[in-house]
């Protein structure tokens, strides 16, 4: 009860570090330096929404993206400047953690790494879609929407999970 909407993502804002990788568009090398990086979240459907992201063309990640499906990605308004200046970004190409994906959204962008630090290229790639290989990048940090204050939902929150796995 009281609960808007709900998430998983590898990484919260302002809190993690790292998960900068190189990402490619079609036709370019794939070279690890600062024009060709971008910072990788894997998450659940919900967590642009959620985070009250704004979504700026397309959508978010959904059910739909599944492992046996097309390989999709939302991405920052900075990723697209950056790779497709001029351009609204949607369906195009990009390589990124082994896989060809398309970009099936363009969110705003989020300061990751702090307020006082530009926001960089950002990839949200579904969490249904990791390879079993880099199964250690499944998302573990709950993100909520709620009007409730953090003190009357976190028990609720604390209970629903020890009910699903103690």
């Amino acid at each position: 009860p009281g609960v808007e909407s709900a998430a998983y993502t590898t990484c919260l804002p302002m809190v993690c570090g790292g998960m900068i990788w190189p990402a490619s568009p079609d036709g370019d090398p794939q070279i690890r330096d600062a024009r060709n990086t971008a910072s990788v979240r894997f998450v659940t459907p919900g967590f642009v929404a959620t985070l009250g992201i704004p979504l700026l063309r397309g959508r978010e990640v959904t059910e739909a993206d599944r492992r046996d499906g097309q390989d999709v990605a939302v991405v920052s308004a900075s990723f697209v400047d950056r790779h497709w200046p001029g351009e609204d970004g949607l369906g195009k190409r990009f390589s990124v953690v082994g896989r060809n994906r398309m970009v099936v959204g363009v969110v705003a962008d989020v300061r990751v790494r702090g307020l006082e630090r530009t926001a960089e290229p950002q990839l949200y790639l579904p969490a249904a879609q990791i390879d079993s290989a880099m199964s250690y990048y499944w998302p573990q940090d709950l993100v909520v929407r709620s009007a409730l204050s953090p003190e009357a939902l976190l028990p609720q929150v604390e209970r629903t999970i020890a009910a699903i796995d103690r």
